[in-house]
């Protein structure tokens, strides 16, 4: 501050820069394009949303000029994330009402918010490919909203969903920051993650790990989830489905989070289920042999 004293870091503790300057537009692009020549793939733009967009398209302009395949996140707290995207050429942005809504319903909230925040997520995704996550650096953990089989569930929708995925690390062994919860600073959400902590787990916390990695098998043998389109989304008596496909396949998702059942075999679409766990399921719609095969459960 003006006396020389620390203060809080906020947005608005910091020096605002004139964004309409040449120079300043060169020096933010070249510190970029000096890390890109150095093999990092890209950056994630935090606080981009108070950056006027303008100043973006510019500064991304000239690095890829150099780096045309370099791979840009804004953070915007938007929900008509497009126009973000559109207006700043960034890659992608932060999808924050899709962590909020499926949040917000799992841990008993109004089932109408998952389902606004899937439809909003299925308009913003029609010409972009969203940042998509349930957890991360500046929210309660997710542990601390969700017991471990609902953070299954969370999971089982961002894994099915387009959009490229992120989970915030300890998020799959359901860490906690129960002091942030009370009123504590921002790195009790931080935690150095010990070796030590993965080979003390216990049985709730194996059991959504196993999930999670699953959940990211599944993922990676669809890989065309990340630019598929949804359908059929519903939520009634407490239980989400929607349906997400492309030329090369479809998966129908259930989530009942008041059920403990699990599914097993085929289901009432005459499809396969190929991954389930407490009170959710994963069904290939006509599944090919190899798919068949890939039964999963909790």
């Amino acid at each position: 501050d003006e006396a020389g004293e620390f203060v809080p870091w906020r947005v608005s503790s910091l020096v605002t820069p004139s964004y309409g300057s040449a120079g300043y537009q060169a020096y933010v692009a070249d510190v970029m394009t000096a890390w890109l020549d150095r093999g990092v793939v890209g950056w994630r733009l935090d606080s981009a949303w108070s950056v006027p967009l303008a100043f973006w398209r510019r500064v991304l302009a000239r690095v890829r000029t150099k780096h045309p395949k370099a791979w840009f996140v804004g953070q915007s707290f938007d929900d008509d994330v497009p126009v973000a995207i559109n207006s700043s050429s960034w890659t992608t942005a932060t999808e924050y009402a899709l962590m909020h809504g499926l949040r917000d319903w799992l841990a008993g909230g109004d089932p109408e918010l998952a389902l606004a925040a899937i439809q909003l997520h299925a308009r913003n995704s029609v010409d972009h490919t969203m940042y998509t996550f349930v957890g991360n650096h500046d929210f309660a953990r997710l542990a601390d909203v969700l017991p471990a089989d609902r953070a299954a569930a969370s999971f089982a929708v961002l894994m099915t969903l387009p959009g490229i995925p992120a989970i915030y690390y300890g998020d799959e062994i359901a860490l906690s920051a129960p002091a942030w919860m009370q009123g504590g600073s921002d790195h009790l959400l931080r935690p150095a993650l010990q070796p030590g902590e993965m080979a003390s787990l216990d049985a709730e916390q194996v059991s959504l790990l196993e999930a999670v990695r699953g959940l990211g098998r599944l993922r990676r043998d669809h890989a065309w989830v990340r630019t598929a389109q949804v359908s059929q989304l519903t939520i009634a008596s407490g239980v989400l489905t929607y349906q997400v496909h492309s030329p090369e396949g479809a998966l129908h998702v259930k989530v009942h989070p008041e059920s403990a059942a699990t599914g097993d075999g085929h289901d009432e679409l005459n499809g396969c289920i190929i991954m389930s766990g407490a009170g959710w399921t994963i069904t290939a719609i006509n599944p090919s042999r190899d798919e068949s095969s890939l039964l999963w459960s909790r």
